[in-house]
């Protein structure tokens, strides 16, 4: 059965079912995902072969040459990233050598893995463009909390944190994808829309973790960030210093802080603010140091 003929048939009532919806597409990822016949996109070519070289501690920069050469915008975002690391537009590197030396190994790595992550947020639909685009948006404020979070406790793991920030919701651009597509088969066999946009919201935020791990399997993404992915919707009381505790908090945060993937309660993200910050002995201070500046940190960067 389709993935229309699910919704179709599951979407015949009134908005109310929107809790069928999401059991349907939760049932039909979990299919899909077992049969191996999920849509999932694979990692660019590029990207993959330069995070393979980089995947060693001591790899060489000049390795990554003949890679970058292949793929103009992964090109084109390490040269950027150099420009920004040099703190002005007045610097301008002429080689893709010369941005590499300047930004070395460890930033290096940080912007082949920010544009593994927004490839995925891109779409050529308008409306699915509109959603990834707050969507990654909300992602790189994530990141950024957690890493500065993991700075400011002292924690060794920050470069971890951030990339788990920026893969946290990569579910959602997939899920999204498969909802309209249903949508749009659902509107010519019966000339309505199948759900509202608050429904539709609900859906996604119900079951885009599963498609999200299945993502991070599928690339081979690092262990500790799968399990981000899958468990940071919620605190863990029990290993109360997790990093996916950092992520939910940090989610939190960047969400209080008006930069929500979708709509947001404001009020919500402010009570798991406070519970996070029991749960990982974060001062108020801290907090307000964290989401003062998260939504123009974000801004000068995407």
């Amino acid at each position: 059965m389709s993935a229309a003929e699910v919704l179709n048939e599951e979407a015949s009532g009134a908005t109310a079912a929107a809790g069928r919806i999401a059991q349907a597409i939760e049932a039909l990822v979990l299919r899909r995902v077992a049969d191996d016949t999920l849509p999932l996109p694979p990692l660019p070519t590029a990207i993959a072969a330069c995070l393979k070289v980089a995947s060693t501690s001591d790899f060489e920069l000049k390795a990554l040459l003949p890679h970058l050469e292949l793929d103009p915008m992964l090109a084109a975002r390490v040269l950027r990233s150099a420009q920004s690391a040099a703190q002005g537009p007045a610097v301008m590197f002429n080689t893709l050598g010369e941005a590499l030396t300047r930004l070395g190994q460890k930033n290096v790595k940080a912007s082949l893995q920010e544009g593994a992550a927004e490839r995925l947020f891109q779409s050529r639909d308008p409306e699915i463009a509109r959603q990834a685009s707050l969507a990654w948006r909300h992602s790189v404020g994530v990141a950024m909390a957690a890493r500065d979070l993991c700075a400011l406790t002292s924690r060794s793991d920050g470069e971890e944190a951030y990339l788990a920030g920026l893969f946290h919701d990569i579910g959602k651009p997939v899920v999204a994808g498969m909802m309209l597509e249903a949508e749009r088969q659902i509107v010519e066999l019966r000339s309505r829309s199948w759900v509202g946009s608050r429904e539709w919201t609900w859906v996604l935020s119900r079951t885009h973790r599963k498609v999200g791990v299945a993502l991070a399997e599928k690339w081979s993404l690092p262990a500790i960030i799968t399990r981000c992915i899958r468990d940071c919707g919620e605190y863990d009381a029990a290993d109360r210093q997790s990093l996916s505790n950092i992520i939910c908090f940090s989610n939190a945060l960047v969400k209080a802080a008006g930069l929500g993937s979708g709509e947001t309660d404001v009020e919500d993200a402010k009570a798991l603010v406070m519970i996070g910050r029991s749960i990982l002995g974060v001062d108020e201070s801290l907090v307000n140091s964290l989401s003062g500046n998260v939504r123009s940190r974000v801004e000068r960067q995407v």
